[in-house]
């Protein structure tokens, strides 16, 4: 069954060219023009969201943010002229997976596409990997979580976040790494960023009972993260 995507665009000539092109990569793709419209559209049946940042009726952004906030946890892949730094951090931040600019190269488009859906069909194929620590259960392949303050299901993003930070438990990571890592930044160095304070945020938030006092997720001064199952 092929893939189903949400294209969220105002400009009628470039939406057209796009849903042409999708359809002919052998996606099924629904329009949305307006924040509204994309609203409307988004259900269980949507594989990934296309989304701009400028729309008639809203932000993308904050749409995206609203996406996450309702537990929507299906890929988003920002499509915008906004692409200084300073937005693709916005857009990371906001919960989009991943950020293209306008112009853009097609095949650089439908490559990322390609390669958010393969992220999302992993957990399928991992199997049931469990992680257990503090008052924490955590279900690595499907980001299903039950904790002291109650069941959620992680974002894909937080999910990868999660799962490097596993990978590497009881080791120092840094900022850079992070960014490398999980968010595909190929040159950290260049990037200013609180999006990894905010993602680190969230997961003291799900997981620390004090998330002021972390046990877990420890930040280290002068060198990045460090990961502690036991606490």
């Amino acid at each position: 069954m092929s893939a189903h995507l949400l294209l969220v665009e105002d400009e009628v000539r470039l939406a057209r060219n796009l849903v042409l092109n999708l359809e002919a990569e052998g996606y099924t793709v629904t329009h949305a023009a307006t924040c509204a419209e994309a609203r409307t559209a988004i259900g269980p049946d949507i594989d990934l969201v296309v989304l701009d940042l400028t729309l008639p009726d809203g932000d993308g952004i904050e749409l995206a943010e609203q996406l996450r906030d309702a537990g929507t946890l299906v890929p988003i892949c920002m499509l915008t002229a906004r692409s200084g730094s300073e937005d693709v951090v916005a857009g990371l931040a906001a919960g989009a997976d991943d950020y293209v600019g306008k112009p853009f190269d097609l095949d650089v488009l439908l490559g990322r596409i390609a390669a958010l859906l393969r992220r999302a069909s992993y957990p399928a194929r991992i199997g049931g990997d469990e992680l257990a620590f503090g008052h924490n259960m955590v279900n690595l392949s499907s980001g299903q979580c039950t904790t002291a303050k109650g069941e959620r299901t992680l974002t894909a993003l937080e999910l990868r976040l999660l799962r490097y930070f596993v990978k590497q438990a009881d080791q120092p990571v840094s900022r850079d790494d992070l960014l490398r890592e999980v968010w595909d930044i190929a040159e950290p160095d260049r990037v200013r960023t609180r999006t990894i304070d905010t993602f680190l945020g969230r997961l003291r938030k799900y997981f620390e009972d004090d998330p002021g006092k972390p046990r877990h997720f420890r930040t280290e001064h002068g060198t990045g993260y460090r990961f502690l199952p036991k606490g």
